[in-house]
């Protein structure tokens, strides 16, 4: 579609926890990616400036994506997974919990969600 564009996404440090964070990775060039740590923490989108509790960061499941196995608490949110590297274990990335809190994750969590993003340009 002419309307999703392809983004140059950072992947650097400087989008995760630790600026010298040494499992940073490349830009990518992708039409659709998920929001960084640091995307996450941006007054300028909505979230808190905290990666403690926030419901602004909260997302429910659908009955789809619970019937595949994704995990779901009582209050139907989920957790899902950021692009972001934790900077403390190779194996683990950040994700935000059912609550909306960041924490690191081990990437072999099979039932974690994603949220994906897309940059739309709209010509009149």
């Amino acid at each position: 579609n002419a309307y999703i564009q392809t983004v140059a996404v950072d992947n650097s440090a400087s989008t995760t926890d630790s600026s010298t964070n040494k499992y940073e990775s490349n830009v990518t060039n992708d039409k659709v990616y998920l929001l960084s740590y640091q995307d996450y923490l941006n007054l300028d989108y909505g979230f808190s400036s905290s990666n403690g509790l926030s419901n602004n960061r909260e997302c429910k499941t659908t009955d789809y994506v619970r019937a595949t196995g994704a995990w779901s608490g009582n209050n139907n949110n989920s957790t899902y997974w950021t692009r972001s590297a934790s900077s403390k274990y190779y194996y683990t990335a950040w994700n935000v919990n059912s609550k909306g809190y960041l924490s690191s994750y081990a990437v072999d969590g099979k039932n974690h969600c994603i949220r994906p993003s897309i940059t739309i340009s709209i010509v009149e």
